[in-house]
């Protein structure tokens, strides 16, 4: 794994997170610039376009891209992966991802806190500062508790649960230097297991 202090010695980078509701893209045109950030509030497929027009990225020349690939939206992930994968045909770049809840817990570095996203069916994915990813069911959650404001949930939300700020901008400011980013060669969201599908026979329709 490497950090973003790293990967910007081979600038222009650009950060793209769409796990949220709010779409947020980063930008470091050169490898000791300071960072320009754009959000949107549109859906993921407008608001990722947006962000770059905004911060006048020019596609073509971007050598590292770097991406949240969990936990969220999986809608969104898959938007910014796919455009990921169209835009690595483009030139020659490299690709990183980087887990959204591991980017916020690091950057809090608060040991005692549990960050938390809805990983559908009663269970959460989960991480500590210092910790690994995991999938935690509803009943084993221990408090305290945050979860990424923006970040949507279906399940019903644990009883002593808070929201915390979701800024890259400043999320990224302080973990600069954690190796938190893994190679992405072929973009897509993370998933814990792949899903599996139940085969469909045919049969002649009779009359009953």
């Amino acid at each position: 794994m490497k950090s973003l202090s790293q990967l910007l010695s081979n600038a222009p980078l650009l950060i793209c997170d769409a796990s949220s509701s709010k779409i947020q893209v980063g930008y470091y045109q050169q490898p000791d610039s300071k960072g320009v950030f754009a959000t949107s509030n549109e859906e993921s497929g407008v608001g990722l376009f947006t962000c770059i027009e905004q911060l006048n990225c020019n596609i073509r020349e971007v050598k590292t891209f770097v991406y949240a690939n969990t936990p969220g939206s999986i809608l969104g992930i898959r938007t910014v992966a796919m455009a990921l994968r169209v835009w690595k045909t483009l030139s020659t770049s490299e690709t990183y991802s980087y887990n959204a809840l591991a980017l916020l817990a690091e950057a809090k570095a608060n040991p005692e806190v549990t960050y938390i996203a809805d990983a559908r069916r009663d269970s959460w994915h989960t991480y500590k500062h210092g910790g690994l990813a995991a999938k935690v069911a509803t009943p084993d959650l221990k408090a305290p508790l945050l979860i990424p404001e923006g970040f949507r949930s279906w399940s019903p939300l644990p009883s002593e649960v808070a929201t915390t700020p979701y800024v890259i901008e400043e999320l990224w400011t302080r973990a600069s230097k954690i190796p938190l980013l893994t190679p992405s060669e072929n973009p897509d969201a993370f998933l814990y297991e792949q899903p599996s599908y139940a085969t469909w026979e045919p049969q002649i329709h009779q009359k009953s």
